[in-house]
């Protein structure tokens, strides 16, 4: 995955490419699939579906069950088994993911593609990574980032409008 690139260089790639990045409802959605799965296999955590820190983790919490043979990312397509219900790979670990949105509480009550604030400091980020926490793979966990960030453990994927 490419990596220490921060939210405008991932956004201005994807525009160049002929797409955008995804907002964090299209995120999810790709990731829990309309079952509202807790990760994109399944409802039951499984280590060796995701590239998470695991015993190669150069981290305290390491997670040392599982040893993936990375220590850091894994090239991408590694855990066919860990695809989502659509195919997308890697949205549980590997790297955290830039999303178009301004991160910000959600809104109360359901919401249909809903998006985030108009404005803010924070950028929505998504997926778990490679040195991050087992409870970090989940669909559901969502961060913050500050746009200019560019970390070894957050990168991007692209995605394009589709006519009904």
């Amino acid at each position: 995955p490419v990596v220490c690139v921060d939210w405008h260089q991932a956004r201005a790639y994807c525009e160049w490419a002929g797409g955008r990045l995804p907002t964090e409802a299209e995120w999810e959605y790709t990731a829990r699939g309309p079952e509202g799965l807790e990760y994109p296999w399944g409802n039951e955590f499984d280590g060796t579906k995701l590239n998470y820190c695991d015993t190669n983790c150069p981290k305290i919490y390491a997670d040392e069950r599982f040893d993936d043979g990375y220590a850091f990312t894994a090239p991408v397509g590694s855990y066919p088994d860990g695809a989502s219900w659509c195919g997308a790979l890697d949205m549980a670990g590997n790297v955290r993911e830039w999303a178009e949105d301004w991160f910000g509480e959600y809104p109360s009550g359901r919401q249909v593609n809903p998006t985030g604030p108009s404005s803010g400091i924070q950028r929505a980020v998504r997926g778990g990574a490679w040195e991050g926490l087992l409870f970090d793979t989940r669909n559901t966990v969502r961060k913050g980032g500050r746009p200019i960030f560019e970390l070894l453990y957050l990168g991007f994927r692209c995605a394009s409008s589709v006519s009904p």
